[in-house]
């Protein structure tokens, strides 16, 4: 009888043992399947298995807790996060990456990786993503369920299993609309400015018919390299399409001159002459003529008056006496 008895405590003992292991088992799994909220019995014996069950507890506590954290700061996160497999899926994404390709967070996970990336991402597996946006990464598209391009910023890093193969990718991914709006506006601007800096130009280096064969082109304020230029193409431009034999360039509104400006003055006179016109400066002041001196210009050949009406008068008289025989 006794060896009954012990037999059946043995039994009793052994079922409850299982029992509780299998109550432990049963937590571990559902930690394993992100259920946090199973908790182990601690049946309060203190004995080995009560240990185990409180410890356990203690970590499910613990890691939920720290799981409610991150989860936390993802929600809140302002960049659009996804986890993204090896096989294209997309495993984990945040509530901003939901908001930006415009699908609920229970449908974005039936949506290919494939579908979504656009610009330099597009067609690439999650290998060449890892490999070419790791770290800062650069900038790609985000395909929303409607069709619209997001233009973002794209960062990812590399997730490995326990065997060292690439086991996922995180991607994050910043909206960068408003910059490029900015961008293209500050391009535009500035195209705006370089054709208003243009007109400005033209405006300041007029050249007017003053009599047949005649064009006069007066100058007036500073002139640096770009306007220079201006000033040349401006003035063979007239030349040939007046067919000017003369050409007078007045500067009597020249702020100064320095190197660049009688730079500019030789090389308009030696074009002029290359497509068979003759210069007169005009309008050159005694401080002009002496800094002109001082530079050592060499201005032979060049007919030069005091003012633009002495100088229209001695082009007319030039023609006229068949100094220049008109084109």
């Amino acid at each position: 009888m006794s060896d009954g008895s012990d037999i059946e405590v043995l039994r009793i003992e052994r079922a409850r043992l299982s029992e509780r292991l299998s109550d432990l088992l049963g937590v571990v799994l559902a930690v394993a399947s992100r259920d946090y909220s199973a908790r182990a019995h601690v049946a309060q014996s203190g004995d080995l298995l009560d240990a185990l069950a409180a410890g356990l507890n203690m970590m499910v506590e613990e890691l939920e807790g720290s799981v409610a954290v991150v989860d936390n700061i993802l929600s809140v996160m302002a960049d659009a996060l996804m986890v993204i497999t090896v096989d294209g899926s997309i495993k984990k994404a945040n509530a901003a990456a939901c908001r930006m390709i415009g699908a609920g967070e229970g449908e974005i996970a039936a949506i290919p990786a494939e579908r979504i990336f656009g610009g330099a991402a597009a067609g690439r597996s999650i290998k060449e993503l890892a490999g070419t946006f790791a770290g800062s990464g650069g900038e790609a598209e985000i395909i929303t369920m409607r069709g619209t391009r997001v233009p973002v910023s794209l960062s990812v890093s590399t997730m490995f299993g326990s065997s060292g193969a690439l086991s996922a990718v995180v991607c994050v991914a910043r909206d960068i609309s408003e910059r490029k709006r900015i961008e293209a506006e500050r391009a535009r601007l500035e195209e705006a400015l370089k054709k208003q800096a243009r007109a400005m130009l033209e405006m300041s280096t007029p050249l007017v018919p003053v009599g047949e064969g005649i064009v006069a082109m007066p100058l007036v304020g500073a002139i640096d390299r770009g306007r220079a230029q201006q000033i040349l193409q401006e003035l063979l431009r007239g030349i040939a399409a007046h067919r000017a034999s003369v050409a007078i360039v007045d500067v009597t509104g020249v702020a100064g001159v320095d190197t660049e400006v009688a730079g500019a003055i030789v090389r308009a006179v030696q074009a002029a002459r290359l497509i068979g016109a003759r210069v007169i400066l005009t309008g050159i002041r005694p401080e002009v003529a002496s800094t002109l001196t001082s530079m050592n210009i060499d201005l032979e050949g060049v007919v030069t008056r005091a003012t633009l009406k002495s100088g229209i008068a001695f082009a007319q008289a030039l023609l006229e006496g068949g100094g220049r025989p008109r084109p």
